[in-house]
C-alpha cells in the first residue's frame, strides 16, 4: 500500500474519532472550519482537496505547515505533508 493510500486510511479512522468529539483531528478540523461529517461524506480524494482548500482559505500562509502537521494522517510522512502544502 502506497503512502497516499495509507494516509487516506488513517484519515478515515481519525475522522470517525473526530465525529464523536475525540482524537487529535478535532482541533485541526475546527481551525480549518471543517467537520468530520462533511469530510466523511466525500470520497477520499475529495477529502484531501477540501482540506487543501480550507488550508488556503482559513490559515495564513506562515501557519499552514503547522496546521497541516496537526492532521493525524499528515504525520504518516513528510511527502504527504509536502503534497498538501505545495498544492496551495
Amino acid at each position: 500500500m502506497g503512502e497516499m493510500e495509507q494516509a487516506a486510511k488513517k484519515l478515515t479512522t481519525r475522522l470517525s474519532e473526530a465525529a464523536v468529539g475525540s482524537g487529535s483531528a478535532v482541533g485541526a478540523l475546527q481551525r480549518l472550519n471543517l467537520t468530520a461529517a462533511e469530510l466523511q461524506a466525500l470520497p477520499p480524494d475529495q477529502r484531501i482537496a477540501a482540506i487543501q482548500d480550507a488550508l488556503a482559505r482559513y490559515v495564513p500562509e506562515a501557519e499552514r505547515a503547522a496546521v497541516a502537521s496537526d492532521l493525524p494522517f499528515a504525520r504518516s510522512g513528510g511527502q504527504l505533508l509536502f503534497h498538501l502544502i505545495s498544492r496551495l
